[in-house]
């Protein structure tokens, strides 16, 4: 009873592997990427469009140079496994490497989908629907809300945006967290359909989630 064979442990690995990970693995970078899938994926169904197909389990993987070592760690065990990364200056030797360690066509980056050249998921829900919905989640009044009009000196990248914003906010507003919105986003139901720019929120996500499923091969 205080011993476990060499197969045993392999075994434990494969059962644990296959209960909490899946066969098909979509790594994601954080708890917002998460929450933004699982939402957007569920109202493509709610209007009888294809959300991420039933298969793909989505993992938490921090960040783009983990990538490698997680298909390290796994590899052999005939696990699919594809990626969504931020984009960001100084990441393009990480993304070479994520990209080298997937199979080819499985990274997808945000950038792509928010047509730009500095992307996280949040820019692929556009900056109209984002900034609607940290105001909400946030519950900013309209002294302090974030403007529907990006500002000429504003960042690319809409989360470092608002990120500055905050920093100048009165005391009695709490300090910003990227996960809240997601968060706020993913408890008020289907709330977050009547913000502005939900529609082209839907259509990049819709994209985004088609070709993930796109790459799904159905393994006996």
């Amino acid at each position: 009873p205080d011993t476990i064979s060499p197969l045993q442990r392999v075994l434990d690995y494969e059962i644990t592997q296959t209960l909490f990970i899946g066969r098909h693995v979509v790594l994601v970078e954080g708890e917002s990427d998460f929450l933004y899938l699982k939402w957007f994926s569920q109202q493509l169904e709610k209007i009888g469009k294809s959300g991420l197909d039933y298969r793909w389990s989505i993992c938490i993987g921090r960040g783009v140079d983990r990538i490698p070592g997680f298909i390290s760690l796994f590899r052999g065990n005939q696990l699919q496994v594809s990626a969504l990364v931020d984009v960001q200056k100084g990441q393009k030797q990480k993304i070479e490497n994520a990209r080298k360690a997937l199979d080819d066509g499985h990274l997808f980056t945000a950038d792509v989908y928010a047509g730009a050249t500095e992307a996280d998921v949040e820019d692929i829900l556009g900056r109209k629907f984002y900034v609607a919905l940290v105001n909400k989640a946030f519950q900013l009044p309209n002294s302090v809300a974030l403007p529907a009009t990006k500002s000429t000196d504003a960042p690319d990248r809409v989360v470092l945006e608002v990120e500055n914003s905050f920093s100048v906010m009165p005391t009695y507003i709490r300090e910003f967290d990227h996960f809240i919105p997601a968060e706020y986003l993913f408890q008020n139901g289907d709330e977050g359909t009547t913000l502005p720019g939900f529609q082209d929120a839907l259509t990049h996500m819709e994209k985004l989630i088609g070709d993930i499923n796109a790459i799904l091969k159905i393994r006996h």
